[in-house]
């Protein structure tokens, strides 16, 4: 089998599909076991979608286990001791904003194209974003101008440079990019 949708360095997969019956339980079980999905040993699966392919099963939870380690390697990059808050209360606040910025990073690595997709988000930080920049807030717009980086190219060809949004927090202006 092979996975689509999921960036993997190996696509094809071992898989044993089977449906067993559990003491108790009125319905059958699916039980998939998967080799070869980033586990030294295989990946076992019980689910009581019968009418469902294996490949989407193994997709979904492939996806599921892409998010649960972007969020890890977000964690890493924001370090809990960094965090904004001195109170328990705002924690919440806190995983929020270190899940949406590890959306972004993601999304950004995307867009970069194939050579980024397996980047973790520290990496596009350090290489991409912790840059020089001028901000100018004009009455139209606001302007953000990028210095010169050796992976500007890279935000070039993946269309942010000159780039025009708008953004509906700043009174609707429109948001420029640019690469110096």
């Amino acid at each position: 089998m092979r996975l689509t949708n999921v960036d993997r360095r190996y696509h094809a997969q071992h898989i044993m599909d089977r449906s067993v019956r559990i003491k108790d339980c009125p319905q059958p079980i699916r039980r998939i076991a998967i080799h070869y999905l980033g586990h030294d040993k295989p990946t076992l699966l019980l689910n009581n979608q019968q009418d469902a392919s294996a490949s989407a099963l193994i997709g979904r939870y492939a996806r599921r286990l892409l998010n649960k380690y972007t969020v890890a390697d977000a964690v890493d990059l924001l370090d809990m001791d960094a965090l904004s808050s001195a109170r328990p209360l705002h924690i919440d606040l806190d995983a929020h904003l270190t899940l949406m910025a590890s959306v972004l990073y993601r999304r950004l690595a995307n867009r970069l194209g194939e050579r980024f997709h397996s980047t973790d988000p520290a990496s596009l930080f350090h290489k991409l974003v912790q840059a020089h920049a001028t901000l100018a807030i004009k009455v139209e717009r606001i302007e953000l101008t990028l210095g010169r980086r050796a992976y500007s190219p890279h935000l070039l060809a993946a269309n942010y440079g000159d780039s025009l949004s708008a953004i509906s927090w700043p009174h609707n202006r429109a948001l420029k990019i640019k690469v110096a």
